[in-house]
C-alpha cells in the first residue's frame, strides 16, 4: 500500500514538472479590451476640508485584477490624494485597469458613520457626475478640480478633467514632451510663452488662448533648446497681459511631464463641512481658500 502511493506521489511530481516545462499563456482581462487609468485630486478647496472623503463609484467593475474602487481620505495629514497610490520613491504615475469603452464616474463625498471615525464612510452629497469613455491600450488621468465660481460663500464646485496620452512612441533621449493643463478656476483664458537660451520669449508651439478644463496636444521640445537644464515657461492672462505664473520643466531626455496652471487668482470664501453630529447631520463653517495661483507639475513617464 505505501509502494503505491509513493508510486501515485511521484507520478503527480512527474506530471507538475511536465507542466512547468511548458509555455503557459496567461490570461489576458478583457481579452486584451483594457485601458489604464490614473485619479487624482488638484483641488484646493478638497485640502481645507478634515473629515471624511471622496469615494469614487464607477457603472462598471474594475478588471479582475483589481478590485479596490478609488477613494481619497480627507481626514488623514498628508491627505491622500491619489489613486493608486504610490507608495515608492518612483515619480512616474501609477494607473489602474479598467474596461475600455464608455464609464460613467461619480465622486462622491463620504461622511464618518461615527463621530470617532473621521474617514468617509456614508455618501453625503454628489460632487460631480461626469460620462466619457476610455481608449483600448491609453493611459487616461482624470482629475477631481474646483470648478469655475458662480457665487461666493456657497458649497463649492467641482469638475471632472482629463487627458488622455498620446504619442509617447515619438520620445527620445534628446527629446522632452510636455501637456499643459488649465485648472485655473478663476483665472480666466490664459496665454503662454516659452523662454528661449537667449532670454527672449517666444510664442511657437505653446496656446495662445487656453481656456478652463482645456489642454494641450503633447508639446515636444529638443532639450538643447533648454536653458541650465529647464524649460521656462511664462503664462499670462489673456486679455489683460498681466503674468500670472513663471515656472518651468525639466528638460530631462525621454521623459514626459503635465503642466497644470492651477489654484485661484484671488481670495474665495467656501461653505465646507467641519463636523458630524451623532445623527449623521453635518455642520458647516465657511473658510477662505486664499489667491495662490499656481503651476503643478507631474512626471508621466
Amino acid at each position: 500500500m505505501r509502494i503505491r502511493l509513493y508510486a501515485l506521489v511521484l507520478c503527480c511530481a512527474m506530471i507538475g514538472i511536465s507542466a512547468c516545462n511548458k509555455d503557459v499563456q496567461p490570461a489576458v482581462p478583457e481579452n486584451g479590451n483594457i485601458s489604464k487609468v490614473n485619479f487624482y485630486s488638484s483641488s484646493d478647496v478638497l485640502a481645507l476640508y478634515n473629515m471624511g472623503g471622496i469615494g469614487v463609484f464607477i457603472d462598471s467593475p474594475v478588471t479582475k485584477r483589481s478590485g479596490f474602487t478609488p477613494f481619497f481620505n480627507l481626514s488623514t495629514k498628508p491627505q491622500r490624494m491619489e489613486y493608486p497610490t504610490v507608495y515608492s520613491s518612483t515619480p512616474a504615475i501609477m494607473y489602474t485597469s479598467f474596461r475600455a469603452g464608455a464609464h460613467q464616474f461619480r465622486f462622491n463625498y463620504m461622511v464618518p458613520d461615527t463621530t470617532i471615525t473621521m474617514e468617509g464612510i456614508l455618501p453625503h452629497s454628489m460632487l460631480t457626475d461626469t460620462s466619457f469613455s476610455l481608449e483600448r491600450d491609453e493611459e487616461t488621468l482624470l482629475w477631481l478640480a474646483d470648478k469655475p465660481l458662480t457665487a461666493e460663500g456657497l458649497e463649492p464646485a467641482f469638475q471632472l478633467l482629463a487627458l488622455t496620452l498620446k504619442g509617447r512612441a515619438k520620445i527620445d533621449t534628446g527629446t522632452v514632451a510636455f501637456y499643459i493643463l488649465h485648472q485655473g478656476a478663476d483665472a480666466g483664458p490664459l496665454r503662454c510663452a516659452r523662454v528661449l537660451p537667449d532670454g527672449k520669449l517666444s510664442e511657437a508651439q505653446v496656446p495662445q488662448k487656453l481656456t478652463y478644463g482645456q489642454t494641450t496636444d503633447m508639446i515636444l521640445f529638443n532639450i538643447k533648446d533648454a536653458s541650465n537644464g529647464l524649460l521656462g515657461l511664462r503664462f499670462y492672462d489673456a486679455t489683460t497681459g498681466a503674468e500670472l505664473v513663471n515656472t518651468a520643466i525639466p528638460a530631462t531626455g525621454g521623459h514626459g511631464y503635465v503642466l497644470s496652471v492651477q489654484g485661484f487668482r484671488n481670495d474665495h470664501q467656501f461653505k465646507i463641512p467641519v463636523s458630524l453630529n451623532e445623527d449623521k447631520t453635518v455642520n458647516y463653517s465657511t473658510k477662505t481658500v486664499t489667491a495662490n495661483l499656481r503651476s503643478g507639475l507631474r512626471q508621466l513617464w
